[in-house]
């Protein structure tokens, strides 16, 4: 039985199609990394402490997670939190993401 290797790498299919999300959990790091993009130009960030996994699941939650921490905000704080370089794709994600699928089509989060 081969052994599984850890998956380093997710990106995630939005709605609108113009958002995109990667998860990212680089070798040296205990860290997940998870960028939110509009047009490919970064927005929001953040990051979860990890353990190494051979579970795509495991990446879909901390995406949910994510996702549902993002709206938690109002938009006068997206203004505080986010670098003005990022703050219009920002404001694009915080006001019109509605879904994220994985790639195979399986719905991670849905906007209540």
């Amino acid at each position: 039985m081969a052994v599984k290797k850890p998956i380093r790498y997710i990106d995630y299919v939005c709605n609108p199609s113009n958002i995109r999300i990667e998860a990212d959990y680089p070798s040296s790091s205990v860290y997940l990394y998870i960028t939110m993009k509009v047009d490919n130009k970064p927005a929001f960030y953040g990051q979860y402490k990890f353990e190494y996994t051979t579970d795509r699941e495991d990446f879909d939650d901390k995406v949910k997670i994510f996702c549902n921490a993002m709206l938690l905000f109002n938009e006068n704080e997206v203004y505080n939190y986010v670098e003005a370089d990022n703050l219009m794709a920002a404001l694009n994600i915080y006001r019109n993401l509605k879904e994220v699928r994985n790639r195979t089509g399986s719905l991670i989060w849905k906007r209540p």
